[in-house]
């Protein structure tokens, strides 16, 4: 009788800890979902702000298509690569 007491009771501790957790994961999902229009373009400074003139140059002599990559390129690139396309 005892061990089935126990039994339940870990039962109802499962389910309310697996409740708590699916509860805090949907909320999180849902605020990151509410956050993703304004997410684009919030931290994309250009990083070759800090580049001289001279500096970007030489990186684009060394570079083939003679353009330094985007936030865009690169989101494409991980996009494509994530996509059942790449195999």
């Amino acid at each position: 009788m005892v061990r089935l007491n126990f039994f339940r009771f870990f039962c109802f501790l499962l389910a309310a800890f697996q409740i708590l957790l699916l509860t805090s994961v949907s909320l999180y999902m849902a605020q990151a979902q509410d956050a993703l229009p304004y997410a684009s373009g919030v931290s994309t400074p250009d990083p070759t702000d800090i580049l001289t003139e001279e500096m970007k140059a030489g990186i684009l002599d060394r570079v083939p298509l003679k353009k330094l990559g985007e936030v865009d390129d690169i989101a494409a690139t991980a996009g494509f690569l994530a996509s059942p396309r790449a195999r």
